[in-house]
């Protein structure tokens, strides 16, 4: 039952990045520039809004090991009021590990489909992370499917949640589309 586990967390060990990182390596990815930007979702008086940027991630393990990523902010609107916001930290967004800050992580997995980076989205309301997952339409290079999920196998938290686990979701859980700004 264990092993069951452990792969999971092993891919959040080493940021599940695009490839497995070596010591002194950097991994460029220029696959995910095209998901850099602002997203936007309405519906009615609800929105999702997702601004990306690539960045250098550092791993913990091994030393000086670097890959290019996805993070992010988000904001999310719900009967038109402001449920999460993090867009404030946006700015301070830059190299080297400032998940701190972001509440938005993916990346692309090698010999995996360009159009689609993966990752975890936190919702801000029930201090945890869930997935997400990112595609892009066919024809439409302005448009992504997104789905927002929850990893039934191993629970996300981050650093310093002073909070037990709450289930559920808050963030928009059915197929949503988001357009590029």
């Amino acid at each position: 039952m264990k092993k069951i586990f452990l792969i999971p967390l092993l891919a959040i060990a080493i940021g599940c990045s695009s490839q497995i990182p070596v010591a002194n390596g950097y991994i460029a990815n220029n696959k995910i520039d095209k998901f850099e930007g602002t997203w936007i979702w309405t519906s009615g008086t609800d929105t999702l809004v997702i601004r990306l940027k690539k960045v250098i991630y550092k791993f913990i393990k091994p030393e000086n090991s670097y890959s290019e990523d996805l993070m992010g902010c988000h904001t999310y609107i719900k009967n038109g009021v402001v449920v999460e916001n993090s867009m404030n930290k946006y700015d301070s967004l830059d190299l080297h590990n400032k998940q701190n800050l972001s509440t938005v992580f993916l990346w692309n997995t090698i010999n995996y489909d360009t159009s689609v980076v993966q990752g975890t989205i936190r919702d801000i309301s029930k201090s945890k992370n869930v997935k997400i997952k990112l595609v892009y339409l066919p024809g439409f290079p302005t448009r992504i499917s997104a789905i927002v999920y929850e990893d039934r196998t191993i629970r996300y938290t981050y650093p310093g949640n002073p909070r037990p686990y709450i289930p559920g979701i808050t963030l928009p859980t059915s197929e949503i589309i988001l357009t590029k700004q």
